[in-house]
């Protein structure tokens, strides 16, 4: 019987943030994130962690913008997801799967251009990470850089 838990470490990167009067921004809020799948019994499950925000500052009056996600990994072993859900500003895109090399895929969508950002007013959505593995996966870590960037939609 097997009681080792097998471990991912995230080293989550930033997208596209360039400060200034008129730039656009997205940043991570509360760091890297670890996500541990627990043994089950008959096999590993899925393991979750809601630690971290996802904050954005858009377009001021013109664009309705998207923030994509993408990772990079390297021999994945693990399945790994994200899902963003905004509190304001925007809408999700749904469950994203990571896997090495993936294209961009959009995580929020629909982020409105206006006025606020000028005052500081910022989108926020917190992150749910969710972390799957097999019983046959070995116990081990993956580690995933993770970008978020933000564009024109």
């Amino acid at each position: 019987m097997r009681t080792s838990l097998a471990l991912l470490l995230l080293v989550v990167g930033l997208g596209a943030y360039a400060p200034g009067a008129d730039a656009q921004a997205v940043a991570i809020v509360g760091g890297n994130v670890q996500v541990n799948v627990p043994y089950v019994g008959a096999g590993f499950g899925t393991g979750t962690n809601a630690s971290t925000t996802l904050r954005w500052r858009g377009a001021y009056f013109t664009t309705t913008n998207k923030i994509t996600v993408q990772s990079t990994v390297s021999s994945q072993q693990y399945g790994l997801s994200v899902r963003a859900v905004p509190t304001n500003y925007g809408q999700s895109a749904g469950t994203v799967a990571l896997t090495n090399g993936m294209s961009a895929q959009n995580l929020v969508v629909n982020i409105p251009p206006t006025f606020l950002y000028i005052f500081g007013i910022t989108g926020d959505a917190p992150l749910q990470y969710s972390a799957t593995a097999t019983a046959s996966a070995p116990a081990g870590q993956d580690q995933h850089t993770i970008v978020y960037t933000i564009t024109p939609q």
